[in-house]
């Protein structure tokens, strides 16, 4: 592992080792086989280094369930060192930024799962990492709290390096520049989000018919989202050539080619 600006996502579903690797990477999990270093250390002998550049978000926090917002905070940030008032400075920031701010003295378990998530991203930015490692946004975020924690997230980590696993490829977009595509814990592929795309370019549409043809036409096409309306059910879907003549060919998108590759696709990324 470099210190480098890059911004990498680990694409994946549930079950194909994405967390175990995170665990390897943080120092929270030793390798059974196998090394990783970082400049030129192994992480597993000699973890301070890295330990003192990281902010990491695990999946869960479960352990301090019975600690405050502010305390857990307070707790992280003691663990990393800083000064007493660089440290109540920077809290009451991030829990600003955050939104927390109106929580900060209820404990973690009465938190809702947005709320824990936010509290998560606000205890990985304590003592200015260099390197972040966001491990699986929680599935419970509405929509809308996912685009706004990873553009939080997007804005904090500018010329460092960011690692984000994930079963979602639209968390990525815009956002990563490299991805690694793993399953059963190994690496299927490394890529960049424009050649991933490529796989189905010029082939994604959007199509909206009668619910009446609903299922005959999900039947025929690979179809990746549904979407009712007044008009009838708009169809994303791929296909090599037009589906019918009211469809509409539109760019692809990481998640449309990501359940491509999932449920369709046989072919080669490399």
């Amino acid at each position: 592992m470099d210190m480098d600006s890059k911004r990498i996502g680990i694409l994946g579903p549930y079950g194909s080792g994405k967390s175990t690797l995170v665990h390897i990477l943080t120092t929270v999990t030793k390798p059974t086989k196998g090394t990783v270093t970082f400049n030129g250390t192994d992480i597993a002998e000699s973890p301070d280094e890295l330990r003192s550049l990281l902010g990491y978000m695990p999946q869960n926090f479960g352990v301090y369930s019975t600690l405050t917002a502010l305390e857990y905070l307070e707790y992280i940030a003691a663990m990393k060192g800083n000064s007493r008032k660089l440290n109540h400075d920077n809290i009451h920031e991030l829990l600003e930024l955050m939104k927390l701010t109106t929580v900060r003295k209820q404990i973690l378990g009465s938190l809702s799962p947005g709320m824990r998530q936010n509290l998560g991203i606000a205890q990985m930015f304590l003592n200015d990492p260099k390197i972040f490692v966001v491990d699986e946004l929680s599935e419970e975020l509405l929509p809308e709290e996912r685009r706004e924690v990873l553009q939080i997230v997007s804005e904090r980590s500018q010329g460092k390096l960011l690692l984000i696993t994930t079963e979602r490829a639209s968390d990525l977009e815009g956002l990563v520049d490299e991805i690694y595509i793993l399953s059963n814990g190994s690496v299927l592929a490394k890529t960049t989000p424009e050649e991933f795309k490529q796989i189905v370019r010029g082939k994604v549409w959007e199509w909206t018919v009668p619910n009446a043809q609903l299922s005959v036409v999900r039947r025929r096409y690979f179809t990746v989202s549904t979407e009712h309306t007044r008009q009838g059910d708009l169809l994303r879907l791929i296909s090599d050539e037009s589906p019918g003549d009211a469809a509409r060919n539109v760019s692809p998108t990481l998640d449309d080619v990501y359940q491509y590759v999932l449920h369709i696709w046989k072919g080669s990324i490399q």
